[in-house]
């Protein structure tokens, strides 16, 4: 099992200005770069979601899982001990560039899925986006962080997380 390692900043001000905006507008840039770079990493993602969601026409958790089902090679649905419903899909091409289009896009919140890990080859979690993106964790490690600078990140975004978290 792997540890997180750093999360992203996604504080804002509680009064919103144009400097909240713009901090806002950074962050969902920099949550973008991160996504790319575990999406590369990554093999597949897992999707949480409560299945009541999906009948209702506007539900958040609904959003694009029905296009990501038909977008996936291969699809596994279980339900967790909360009663949500938890879709690993592989993580192709099609669904890559699926799930980035919609991040970019969301203008609410950082993410427009409610709970999605991407994960690695052996099903640990690489990165997590909690609660519409509200809560960002990240196992990153020396060379990540290296291309992240490379590509502009702002590290000073990324909070260090204990060893025991």
């Amino acid at each position: 099992m792997l540890t997180y390692t750093y999360r992203l900043n996604t504080s804002i001000p509680i009064h919103i200005d144009e400097s909240s905006e713009l901090r806002l507008g950074k962050i969902k840039i920099l949550w973008c770069q991160l996504a790319f770079l575990f999406f590369e990493k990554g093999t597949s993602l897992t999707f949480k979601y409560w299945s009541g969601d999906l009948s209702v026409r506007n539900g958040h958790s609904s959003y694009g899982i029905k296009k990501i089902k038909k977008l996936a090679h291969q699809a596994n649905l279980t339900i967790d001990l909360d009663g949500l419903s938890l879709l690993q899909v592989d993580l192709n091409a099609d669904v890559k560039n699926y799930v980035l289009q919609s991040i970019h896009e969301s203008e609410r919140c950082l993410s427009p899925f409610f709970y999605f890990d991407v994960l690695d080859e052996k099903g640990n979690s690489l990165c997590t986006a909690q609660d519409f993106g509200s809560s960002i964790l990240l196992v990153l490690t020396v060379s990540d962080l290296r291309i992240l600078v490379s590509d502009g990140f702002d590290l000073n975004f990324l909070i260090s997380l204990p060893e025991h978290y």
